[in-house]
């Protein structure tokens, strides 16, 4: 288990006193005025790196962290992982836990990437497509394809069979993809 810094830091029973939470849209409202502060104001603001966060007694909390908390009544024994990737989505609905290996996997896709999937890749030195998996230490894929549609068929197969229900939608990108492949050096018309 991840050493987790919030955990055992505010009580479910101390948060519910504090702030109401609503799990359908994800948002927490404070329960008394403070300083400065309204009651019944939105708690909370977006970070740098898009997440809500919540000071309280002078401790920043991650928004989805308290969520958790507030709705099971004990901290996550691991991370939260937002299912559609959305980091401003608080709903319990849109969060689940996940190892650090599940919780990566379902992060955005690197900007640099060519291939618009993640872990597939041009390979200019054999001239052929990389599909490559890493999970926990080690290579579970790590093969070169003629094709590009040949590599990321490979690679959503691996992810499949190795994380299920944390695959995150890439139909949106495949659709990209296809759409773009009179351009690209990666034709995506025999995907579907």
């Amino acid at each position: 288990m991840p050493a987790i810094k919030d955990v055992g830091t505010i009580s479910a029973e101390k948060l519910r006193e504090l702030l109401d939470y609503n799990p359908l849209t994800g948002e927490f409202k404070w329960r008394r005025q403070g300083k400065g502060r309204p009651w019944h104001r939105r708690a909370g603001s977006i970070n740098n790196k898009g997440y809500w966060v919540i000071v309280i007694s002078g401790r920043l909390y991650m928004a989805h962290r308290l969520a958790w908390l507030y709705v099971y009544g004990e901290w996550p024994a691991e991370l939260i992982d937002h299912v559609k990737q959305d980091r401003r989505n608080t709903s319990i609905a849109a969060l689940r836990q996940a190892t650090h290996s599940q919780n990566r996997f379902n992060a955005k896709n690197n900007k640099n990437n060519t291939s618009s999937i993640p872990g597939v890749r041009f390979d200019t030195n054999t001239d052929s497509w990389c599909a490559q998996l890493f999970v926990d230490g080690s290579y579970k894929l790590n093969k070169h394809f003629a094709s590009c549609d040949d590599a990321i068929a490979a690679r959503m197969q691996a992810e499949a069979e190795l994380f299920g229900e944390f695959v995150p939608d890439r139909i949106g990108a495949l659709n990209k993809m296809r759409a773009d492949a009179l351009t690209r050096e990666c034709p995506l018309a025999d995907i579907f």
